[in-house]
């Protein structure tokens, strides 16, 4: 899953996330955030608008001050909270509710309208005929 955060219409970071399972096992799960600190958004090509904070503030930002606060606040963040209320924000998030997807599961691919989350995180596709968990 990508999302792209907007600034005043300008994309400003971006999270990517993949997780990778063995059989009904989760093997990994990562998660990417790219936040445009003090980028120089004049030679950045993109279909959309980019800016970065040091161009929204008009002012020098310390990237490690940045990325520091940034890892305390996700730290408090995820400690703060129970599973339901990550499935709830995560449904808030996610871009493909309703649309029609095609997912790879193991060496085969399940292909239908994304329905959300069940109880344990897992893609809920309906196929038509039944609805089917990503796992």
């Amino acid at each position: 899953m990508a999302k792209r955060c907007f600034c005043k219409g300008a994309k400003i970071c971006g999270i990517i996330s993949e997780a990778e399972y063995y059989g009904d096992k989760p093997s990994f799960l990562a998660i990417g955030i790219g936040l445009n600190v003090e980028n120089d958004v004049s030679i950045i090509q993109a279909p959309y608008p980019v800016t970065s904070m040091k161009n929204e503030l008009k002012a020098d930002i310390d990237s490690k001050e940045v990325g520091e606060r940034l890892i305390q606040y996700l730290d408090d963040y995820f400690s703060s909270i129970n599973k339901n209320e990550v499935i709830r924000e995560y449904l808030s998030a996610l871009h493909i509710t309703g649309k029609r997807i095609r997912v790879r599961v193991n060496n085969s691919y399940v292909e239908g309208i994304a329905k959300g989350l069940d109880d344990e995180g897992l893609l809920i596709i309906d196929k038509g005929h039944n609805e089917v968990s990503s796992n």
